[in-house]
């Protein structure tokens, strides 16, 4: 494993991040498979800080890799490759609960989930209006939108 590990990061910072993205789709499509009959709907603010939240803790795993000295020293630098890129897989499945949760608010189904991996056609599930335009309590106000542009800004 420490050869795998040491051939993985030995690669241009390019191919470590498509490695990354690469986590982060089969996460995705992963959630899409799993979430697919599920019926739970999110509106759009708490989709917003959602997925804020998830983008934090994506723009803050490459701080693991301040760790990489150690781990050699140590041989366990597999076991931090893998804390790399294991959590950007599990964000990946959240990101598909989460779009998946939005495009049945959206629309009554979760057919439109997809988008939510795909660039600039994810602000669509930011944008576009619910089924049921009542309004919401809790964090559908100003705040929580500026909470939520604030974490995504921050990730």
């Amino acid at each position: 494993m420490e050869k795998l590990a040491h051939t993985i990061l030995a690669q241009s910072e390019a191919v470590l991040m498509l490695v990354g993205f690469a986590c982060l789709a089969i996460g995705f499509v992963l959630g899409l498979f799993v979430r697919r009959q599920a019926a739970w709907s999110l509106r759009r603010v708490p989709y917003l800080i959602w997925v804020g939240g998830l983008t934090i803790v994506i723009g803050f795993l490459p701080l693991l890799w301040l760790l990489s000295f150690a781990a050699v020293n140590a041989g366990i630098l597999w076991v931090l490759t893998m804390g790399g890129f294991s959590p950007t897989a599990l964000c990946g499945i959240g990101f598909a609960i989460l779009a998946h949760a939005r495009a049945i608010n959206m629309g009554g189904t979760g057919r439109r989930a997809w988008w939510g991996i795909v660039p600039f056609l994810n602000l669509a599930l930011f944008f576009l209006p619910p089924d049921d335009p009542v309004p919401s309590g809790g964090f559908a106000n100003g705040f929580g939108v500026l909470l939520g542009l604030s974490l995504l800004v921050i990730g």
